[in-house]
């Protein structure tokens, strides 16, 4: 601040001109940088939310990733609190980590619901509808959380494109189906699980999720899916 020779009495009514612009430029510089992070912690919770709803569908039919965007990967720890599917999802890869069929078994959250897939190599011989002995050690170790569940539970058989007849099943719906309903049998015998609220469907090869033209693509159509279906959902 500064002074005259004829003392302060003669510029003290400018002096608080200069406080009052220093007070404004300190305060529009707090606003500048609160604004630069505010901007730069936006974009970060825009790509974890990016993330979480790509591998958990936090938005159902709302924001979706786009290619080449770079994403956080979620944490397994992390589950959606207001979901009780999503404590479902953690018990069943716990399960999964710790069985020897584990790792070629395959969890996955759809449209229509949770989804078990069980390749059928590791559940059936070739041609066979009767459940090996390490399937149903492993369909046993889910006992504990399917019993917890309120959720109508769909077991669906698949098969590739390759035809089959035999006179057990002379094609693939009927291979398809009845590999479904030992699944569902074995399940309701080992859980105890409520047969209103379990049910078995076979869709043959006409549900692929991969290319029947190569041996691999084959492979992962040849499957039994354990279904966890929305509580609105009701079976006719």
């Amino acid at each position: 601040m500064l002074f005259g020779r004829k003392g302060l009495g003669s510029s003290s009514g400018q002096g608080w001109q200069v406080t009052y612009t220093s007070f404004v430029l300190i305060v529009l510089s707090f606003f500048i940088m609160v604004s630069s992070f505010i901007s730069y912690e936006e974009s970060k919770v825009t790509r974890f939310v990016r993330s979480f709803s790509a591998v958990l569908s936090i938005f159902p039919g709302g924001i979706k990733l786009d290619k080449g965007r770079q994403v956080l990967l979620p944490s397994p720890d992390i589950v959606r609190k207001d979901d009780p599917l999503s404590a479902v999802m953690r018990d069943i890869n716990k399960i999964r980590e710790q069985s020897k069929l584990g790792a070629q078994a395959e969890l996955v959250e759809e449209k229509k619901g949770l989804v078990l897939r069980l390749q059928s190599s590791l559940v059936f011989d070739l041609g066979s509808a009767e459940l090996k002995r390490d399937a149903k050690i492993f369909l046993r170790e889910l006992c504990p959380v399917l019993q917890g569940l309120e959720n109508p539970i769909r077991i669906e058989g698949h098969t590739d494109n390759l035809p089959i007849s035999t006179r057990e099943f002379p094609s693939n719906w009927e291979l398809s189906t009845m590999r479904a309903v030992n699944v569902l049998k074995y399940l309701m015998e080992a859980c105890g699980l409520d047969p209103r609220r379990i049910s078995a469907a076979g869709y043959a090869e006409f549900r692929p999720i991969s290319d029947n033209s190569t041996q691999e693509g084959r492979a992962r159509n040849r499957r039994v899916e354990l279904t966890i279906l929305p509580k609105e959902i009701r079976r006719d």
